[in-house]
């Protein structure tokens, strides 16, 4: 599965402006449920901020992958946003988090949430792939560049 797969132009934000971690959650949980009506912005919203009261998902070094289950998907849905001046998001090492990919998945089968959330992970502890990801001008560019770290991953999988 590539992350292409359930990213769309249409939901990534080049520019998350200065807001607080509610609002931005609230913001990326919009960006899905404009694309998939079927998902509610309410029980979307409160799952993810349920999700963020066991433990932040702002696992350090600028990145949050916030995430949560939702009934009526019958594949992953993500969103993508960036803040150039950082947020606070709670994050382990107490610095702003920059980078927020949002992932949905539908509640059945959890395997595939865990995948999803790994390849996300693998692609975003890469200091290559978030320097190049602060730099990128539009929606197009960010996108691209997911298809390009899609292309290198499966390589190297097939390689390997």
């Amino acid at each position: 599965m590539k992350i292409c797969d359930f990213l769309t132009e249409d939901r990534i934000l080049t520019a998350l402006g200065s807001c607080d971690k509610e609002e931005a959650i609230a913001l990326l949980a919009t960006l899905v449920c404009e694309s998939h009506p079927e998902i509610e912005h309410a029980t979307l919203y409160q799952a993810l901020c349920e999700r963020e009261q066991q433990a932040s998902t702002a696992v350090g070094d600028g990145i949050a992958v916030p995430h949560a289950r939702c009934a009526g998907l019958t594949q992953p849905v993500a969103a993508f946003a960036r803040s150039t001046q950082g947020l606070a998001f709670d994050s382990l090492d107490g610095k702003p988090t920059h980078l927020f990919f949002l992932i949905v998945s539908p509640p059945d089968p959890p395997g595939r949430h865990l995948q999803v959330l790994a390849r996300v992970s693998r692609m975003l502890v890469d200091p290559g792939f978030r320097a190049r990801s602060m730099r990128a001008e539009s929606q197009a560019d960010l996108l691209s560049l997911f298809q390009e770290e899609d292309e290198r991953f499966e390589h190297r999988l097939s390689a390997a």
